[in-house]
C-alpha cells in the first residue's frame, strides 16, 4: 500500500511540473518569433554596415586612423549571458569562451552582461571591469548602447587595441552557436560582410572615418545582442521541449507502475479470498 501512495504522489508532482514546463516552453516559443525577426531584420543592416567598413579599411591612409599602434596592447572581452536560466548550455557556452579568452590574453578588461554571467564570474573571484546585471529589464538597444560606449571609451582612451565580443549567434530555431567577433580585424569584416562597395572618398577623410567606425562599433553591439536574445529563447524553448518530452516519458511509466501495483494487490487480495475460503472448506 506505502508504494501505491509514493508512486501516486510522485506521478501526481510529475504532472505539476510538467504543466509549468510546458507553459515555459510556450512562453519561450512565443517570445522566439519577434526576437528572431528582430535579429534577422537587423542582419541586413549589419552586413552593410560592415561592407562599408570593408571598402574603407581599402583605402591604407584610412586604416591608419585607428592609430592601434599607439594603443595600449591591452584587450576588451565582452560577454553576453542571461539573466535567467533553464536554456540548456546557452549561459556554459558563453562563459567557458570568455574565460578560455581571459586566458590566451594578459590581463584584459572583461565586461559581462547578464546575471548569469555576472554571478558566476563573481562566485570564481574572476575581476571585471564592468557588470552589466538585470539586462531584461534593460530595451535591446540601450543594452547594445552601454556595450558600445563602453569600446569607444577605451579605444578613445588608448587603453585598448583589441575588441573581442563573445554571443551566441541565432542560426535557426534548432541550432544556436558561440561566436567571437574580432572587432578591429580587416580579417572579421571580411567574414562578415556579403556586400562589396566601390566607394570614392571626397572630404576629410578622418572625420568619415571617424564616423563611419563609430556607427560600425554600434552596429556590432546590436546584432550581437539581438542574437544572443534569439538565441536565449530558441535554447530554452529546445530545453523545455526536451524536459516536457521526459516528463511525459515518466508519467507513462509512472502509470504502468501503479497499474503494476493495483495488479499486484488484487491478485494478493484475491490470493488471500480463496486461502480463506479452502481454510473454511476444510473445517
Amino acid at each position: 500500500m506505502s508504494n501505491l501512495i509514493q508512486t501516486k504522489e510522485r506521478l501526481n508532482s510529475t504532472k505539476s511540473t510538467q504543466k509549468v514546463i510546458k507553459a515555459m516552453e510556450l512562453v519561450a516559443s512565443s517570445k522566439i518569433k519577434k526576437a528572431k525577426e528582430k535579429a534577422l531584420n537587423n542582419k541586413d543592416y549589419f552586413e552593410q554596415v560592415t561592407g562599408i567598413m570593408q571598402s574603407i579599411y581599402s583605402f591604407d591612409d584610412m586604416f591608419s586612423y585607428m592609430n592601434l599602434d599607439e594603443c595600449e596592447d591591452n584587450t576588451l572581452i565582452i560577454g553576453i549571458t542571461s539573466d535567467m536560466g533553464l536554456c540548456g548550455a546557452y549561459n556554459n557556452n558563453v562563459i567557458k569562451k570568455v574565460i578560455q579568452l581571459i586566458a590566451e590574453n594578459d590581463n584584459p578588461f572583461v565586461v559581462m552582461a547578464g546575471n548569469k554571467g555576472v554571478n558566476k564570474f563573481n562566485f570564481e573571484g574572476i575581476r571585471m571591469h564592468k557588470a552589466i546585471s538585470d539586462i531584461s529589464r534593460i530595451e535591446d538597444f540601450s543594452l547594445a548602447k552601454d556595450l558600445a560606449e563602453e569600446i569607444i571609451n577605451l579605444y578613445s582612451s588608448k587603453r585598448v587595441n583589441k575588441v573581442l565580443v563573445v554571443y551566441t549567434k541565432f542560426v535557426n530555431p534548432i541550432v544556436q552557436q558561440v561566436e567571437v567577433i574580432d572587432l578591429f580585424s580587416l580579417e572579421q569584416i571580411e567574414k562578415d560582410s556579403l556586400y562589396n562597395y566601390d566607394l570614392e572618398v571626397d572630404g576629410d577623410k578622418k572625420q568619415i572615418f571617424n564616423s563611419l567606425f563609430i556607427q560600425y562599433i554600434y552596429s556590432v553591439s546590436y546584432y550581437a545582442v539581438l542574437n544572443s536574445i534569439a538565441s536565449e529563447y530558441a535554447s530554452r524553448r529546445n530545453s523545455m521541449d526536451a524536459a516536457n518530452n521526459n516528463s511525459l516519458e515518466l508519467i507513462e511509466h509512472l502509470n504502468l507502475e501503479m497499474n503494476r501495483i493495483r495488479q499486484a494487490m488484487i491478485t494478493q487480495e484475491i490470493a488471500e479470498i480463496i486461502g480463506g475460503a479452502e481454510a473454511l472448506n476444510k473445517e
